[in-house]
């Protein structure tokens, strides 16, 4: 599973402890004993509140999409600079640009991409919150 762990199970489920990059061996063998393998990259992210200071801070933040476009609203009591990257499910990077955030929202095209999203916010105070969104 990138991080050492192996199963034997059709499908497997695992939690990474660790946010990070991870490289993901996947091996099939048929009835007939051809095997065949395949390695794939993904990105773990954490988007757990940490603590109550951390959790204050995504209860002021909403992440929806309205039309062609991802809105991001936020009503925090200072501004903070923030990251904000917009991938596809699998991880393609659709999106990515820095804000100014406080009590706002920003608006960011979709450029007629469909289907699921990961919005990130990281932000300058060490906070990072990701939202999957529709």
């Amino acid at each position: 599973m990138g991080d050492g762990t192996t199963y034997s199970t059709d499908t497997p489920i695992h939690k990474y402890n660790y946010a990070g990059a991870y490289n993901i061996k996947v091996e099939a063998e048929n009835s007939k004993g051809c095997i065949g393998n395949e390695t794939v990259k993904i990105e773990v992210i954490n988007s757990s509140p940490t603590s109550i200071a951390d959790f204050d801070v995504q209860t002021n933040a909403k992440v929806y999409t309205s039309g062609n476009e991802i809105v991001i609203e936020t009503s925090f009591d200072e501004q903070i600079n923030t990251a904000i990257s917009v991938l596809t499910i699998e991880g393609k990077l659709l999106a990515q640009q820095n804000e100014l955030l406080g009590n706002n929202s920003i608006r960011i095209p979709k450029n007629g991409s469909t289907g699921m999203y990961l919005v990130n916010l990281q932000m300058d105070n060490g906070i990072s919150l990701t939202y999957k969104i529709q």
